[in-house]
């Protein structure tokens, strides 16, 4: 029943990636932000039509400190400002209309190599905790995710 379930919930997620490290701006529209960078960065003829919708996902937090948690540690704004407590970006996640422009953005993701942005697939919770443990026991260039599975080299 698990399984299923997992099965069920990673095929909801087939057309979504998160896409990690683009700073946040209050003002932002994260459909027309996310557009731009994959027109810009990865070369992919891409519309905002292409995308059901974009969205911050997580817990704002200030260099690891919980934007909620801040007050309750006692910390002023001014004080938050002295030690140059910088909102940490959280994931973007983007739902796209058809699997194939997700496809298409996702075979693209090598292209951000060397700049501080990342894509990866939106994985159920089962598969995400699989993934690290692998990339825990493995290492990172042994282990990658392709269509929601959790592929392992081997030697």
């Amino acid at each position: 029943l698990t399984d299923k379930f997992d099965t069920l919930d990673q095929s909801q997620r087939k057309t979504n990636i998160l896409i990690h490290g683009i700073p946040e701006n209050p003002t932002e529209s994260a459909a027309d932000c996310v557009v731009d960078l994959i027109k810009s960065k990865l070369s992919v003829d891409i519309e905002s039509r292409d995308i059901i919708h974009a969205r911050r996902v997580g817990v704002r937090q200030l260099d690891g400190i919980r934007k909620s948690t801040a007050g309750d540690k006692g910390l002023s704004q001014v004080q938050m400002d002295k030690l140059k407590l910088v909102p940490k970006s959280r994931p973007m996640l983007v739902s796209f209309v058809r699997y194939d422009t997700k496809a298409n953005v996702y075979a693209n993701k090598r292209k951000l190599r060397g700049s501080n942005l990342l894509i990866t697939e939106d994985l159920s919770q089962q598969r995400r905790a699989l993934y690290k443990a692998a990339v825990d026991v493995l290492g990172i260039r042994n282990v990658w995710t392709l269509n929601g599975l959790v592929k392992i080299k081997y030697r």
